[in-house]
């Protein structure tokens, strides 16, 4: 449902998800793809690169990147 939600705001490039890595096959049958890059978050304002989970990203209005940083940036949102 989230999917289809995104898929009717024009503003949206494109999603992303956190999940274990033995998700990763069920999220590819839906389309959902591994991103290679890093992902940065923050923690008590410190940024870092995440590595707890596997990191899938999914075209929307647009392809969705595959390499490269994605910086969350942090609240405020």
């Amino acid at each position: 449902m989230a999917v289809e939600f995104f898929r009717e705001n024009p503003k949206i490039a494109f999603a992303l998800l956190v999940c274990e890595e033995n998700l990763i096959p069920y999220y590819t049958r839906l389309g959902w793809q591994k991103f290679g890059g890093e992902l940065i978050v923050r923690q008590h304002g410190e940024p870092g690169v995440f590595t707890f989970n596997c990191v899938m990203t999914l075209g929307i209005a647009s392809e969705a990147p595959l390499v490269g940083t994605i910086d969350l940036r942090g609240p405020p949102w």
